[in-house]
């Protein structure tokens, strides 16, 4: 029903279709309903081996659907290199999650941390509440900091992303 309500307004654009438990279980797919049907997946933590994407593999054979991976990172460069490695080797689209992240370099640029940001992550984990003026100035500060030009670029991980 969903597809069909796309399809009154749009029969040009590719629907993903992810599957349940983080885009990891497809066994609710039988068919492919539309011609412009992608499977996406995310691949994280696991093993960069051939069989860690095998129930993706046998998807895209039994039903005859490209393979995109939606979401992996978070990891370490090497595992980066394998993870891409591996989706070039059999032929699947993939996109780096996450781009940018706060004060952490295993993504390809990082945000400089607000002053009073720990207060910010503080109080999401249960801790005290910031003041209005604090929460104020830590997420002004952000919208400032996650502008390309302001983040830090860590080149040792776009050199593994792009298998440099």
């Amino acid at each position: 029903e969903i597809t069909a309500a796309i399809r009154s307004v749009d029969e040009e654009h590719v629907l993903f279709l992810e599957g349940a438990h983080w885009a990891n279980d497809f066994t609710m797919f039988d068919e492919v309903f539309d011609p412009q049907i992608v499977f996406s997946f995310h691949k994280y933590w696991n093993k960069n081996d051939t069989a860690s994407i095998a129930p993706y593999l046998e998807l895209r054979e039994r039903l005859g659907a490209p393979l995109w991976n939606g979401e992996t990172g978070e990891n370490t460069n090497e595992w980066y290199r394998e993870c891409i490695q591996l989706m070039e080797d059999h032929d699947i689209g993939w996109s780096f999650w996450t781009w940018k992240k706060v004060d952490n370099a295993n993504c390809p640029y990082t945000i400089r941390k607000p002053e009073y940001w720990d207060e910010i992550v503080a109080y999401t984990d249960g801790g005290e509440r910031p003041s209005v003026e604090h929460a104020r100035a830590a997420f002004e500060e952000l919208l400032e900091n996650i502008r390309l030009e302001r983040c830090v670029r860590n080149d040792d991980v776009l050199d593994a992303i792009f298998l440099r």
